[in-house]
């Protein structure tokens, strides 16, 4: 009932309307994401702060520059995330290596254990899936 009430207000078509709510937050959620899994220096008071950055960003880029189309407010939106958890994870103490084991994607997360090789022959062989 409500989102029938918030888009008869818009002038925008509902697909756009939907695209700028979804686009108010998922910058935060992709670079908490991302910056997690791909970057071990990365710690929780930077994925905090991109998480409580984007929605306060995106706002003030809608208003602000409201002909801007989403796509591109959310890219600047992203990278602005991105370069802030960057810089607050650099800022603050690191995680100790000890803590970051299998949580971080590494080359070895791809790598089969030597005892359980024999196992994951033929079509049991995750690298072939992964090329399938």
């Amino acid at each position: 009932m409500s989102a029938v009430v918030l888009i008869s207000y818009s002038d925008k078509p509902v697909f756009l309307y939907l695209m700028n709510l979804y686009g108010l937050f998922t910058p935060g959620i992709a670079t908490m994401f991302l910056m997690g899994v791909f970057w071990k220096r990365t710690t929780s008071q930077g994925a905090l702060t991109a998480g409580l950055l984007t929605i306060p960003l995106s706002l003030l880029l809608e208003y602000t520059l409201p002909e801007m189309p989403f796509f591109n407010r959310t890219g600047i939106v992203f990278w602005t995330c991105m370069l802030a958890c960057a810089v607050v994870s650099l800022l603050t103490p690191a995680v100790a290596e000890a803590r970051l084991k299998n949580l971080v994607l590494t080359g070895d997360s791809f790598q089969v254990p030597d005892q359980d090789k024999a196992a994951y022959r033929g079509f049991r062989n995750p690298t072939l899936w992964w090329i399938i």
